[in-house]
């Protein structure tokens, strides 16, 4: 089969017996669910940006049209994501951060990681992507001998890779998506091509490489400069990250 999220099917039929054929309850724990996912947000920008910015954004991003078909939807899968994204970022700000938790300390982070990994790619198959930072994690906390995020990452690596093969596995077989798309890379690429083309997608690709070009401006104005140079080259690498990120649904 084409779609393969065993996260959703286990939480989906748990609810069901949980809750059984009473929808304020199913209603009551996708509220619970969107104030966590909205907490967690305002809690990491907040350390950037400060509480009034990033409850600002936050509010911002509950305006966003998406979420009436994630958290309203009783069916929809994307609605544990929509908790176990947050989740994983938190994990991985906390993991990161500049003195590395060490023993009993790295275990909530390293929970948060796994949990939000196996929420996350086993909700929607495009959140495989999370295998990127989570091969990074990997990396770090090997080099620095840390066992439990080490074991966290490698979890949420191999749960990626077993969603992943499922999902080749049903379209080698029947050369298409759920959708019954073509998933030949020429048709792929057509479909990029149209995105790129189009209105909106087209506006979004362009702001992109807008913000691309002003900084690498600002670079080379401020190429003697090395704090602003840095911040300068982390800004255009992440932007480009957004970029392929982007593209990579589409595709």
């Amino acid at each position: 089969y084409t779609r393969f999220r065993p996260t959703y099917y286990f939480l989906r039929l748990l609810e069901t017996a949980i809750w059984g054929p009473r929808p304020l309850y199913w209603h009551a724990l996708r509220i619970v669910i969107l104030m966590v996912a909205a907490g967690l947000c305002v809690l990491l920008v907040s350390r950037v940006l400060g509480w009034i910015a990033a409850g600002a954004l936050s509010a911002y991003m509950l305006s966003f049209p998406y979420l009436v078909d994630t958290a309203v939807r009783l069916g929809a899968g994307e609605v544990y994501a929509l908790a176990g994204l947050p989740i994983f970022i938190w994990g991985m700000v906390n993991a990161l951060k500049p003195g590395t938790p060490q023993g009993k300390r790295a275990i909530l982070p390293g929970l948060a990681i796994l949990i939000g990994s196996l929420l996350c790619i086993g909700s929607k198959e495009n959140f495989v992507l999370l295998i990127f930072p989570l091969a990074y994690l990997a990396y770090v906390s090997l080099r620095n001998r840390n066992l439990v995020l080490f074991g966290a990452a490698a979890g949420g690596i191999i749960f990626a890779v077993y969603v992943a093969t499922a999902v080749l596995l049903g379209m080698s077989h029947t050369g298409a998506d759920v959708y019954a798309n073509s998933v030949s890379i020429s048709v792929r690429a057509g479909k990029i091509l149209h995105a790129v083309q189009s209105g909106v997608n087209q506006v979004t690709l362009l702001t992109l490489v807008a913000l691309m070009v002003l900084i690498a401006c600002a670079w080379m104005a401020n190429r003697l400069v090395r704090s602003k140079l840095k911040s300068a080259v982390l800004t255009e690498f992440w932007l480009l990250v957004l970029c392929f990120f982007y593209l990579s649904q589409l595709f």
